[in-house]
């Protein structure tokens, strides 16, 4: 099992909102913030990981479409992939703890 456990906030009986900005005037937006606070909000999906693939070498200069309804983690997925892109040592640390199943792939054929 992965030990994944909610954070505090979502234990109460009412939910926060869980939107985020990647970029807010007073630069605390997810794309502002340090790679290592977005990666510790989010979960080790599978979407997570098709989007770290999508941005790879081998899949560059395509465009990228992230689709789904209000809530399913569209702005988490595009915070994690800025900061692939410009922090990839921090983001495969952090992923090689999180145990996604292909990340050597990933490693090797993400854009720099």
């Amino acid at each position: 099992m992965l030990g994944l456990k909610l954070r505090e906030e979502f234990l109460g009986v009412h939910m926060p909102e869980t939107a985020i900005a990647l970029r807010t005037s007073d630069n605390q937006g997810a794309a502002q913030k340090s790679p290592d606070h977005i990666l510790s909000i989010i979960y080790p999906t599978a979407d997570v990981e098709t989007a770290l693939k999508a941005i790879s070498a081998k899949n560059s200069c395509r465009p990228i479409v992230l689709m789904g309804d209000r809530g399913r983690g569209e702005s988490h997925i595009m915070a994690v992939m800025h900061h692939s892109i410009q922090a990839p040592d921090v983001v495969d640390a952090r992923l090689d703890n999180q145990l996604f199943t292909d990340l050597e792939s990933y490693r090797k054929s993400v854009v720099l």
